[in-house]
């Protein structure tokens, strides 16, 4: 299966027997699925393909950094909103 940009993605849930997710991103699986949510797909999309291209990391520096402070964002996000964060503190009588 190939993905929008002709990349080669995983085999989706449904084609494994397994229910289809409800949403539009049922060909994404659930990795793509939460680099979409994060905003960060397209940059791990360039990271995928400049390793492709170039077979060395080191030349992908740049796209690997700007997929880094992407998905640095969008975790300082998650941590600093109250709805994203467990509601339940330490467990009583732990030693």
């Amino acid at each position: 299966m190939t993905d929008p940009h002709g990349r080669t993605t995983r085999r989706r849930a449904s084609d494994q027997g397994q229910a289809a997710p409800d949403d539009d991103d049922q060909d994404l699986d659930l990795v793509e699925r939460s680099l979409k949510a994060s905003g960060c797909l397209e940059l791990h999309y360039q990271v995928q393909e400049c390793m492709v291209d170039h077979k060395d990391w080191r030349k992908c520096r740049e796209p690997v950094q700007a997929f880094r402070e992407c998905i640095q964002a969008h975790q300082n996000r998650q941590s600093s909103d109250p709805s994203t964060q467990s509601t339940h503190g330490p467990i009583s009588g732990a030693t």
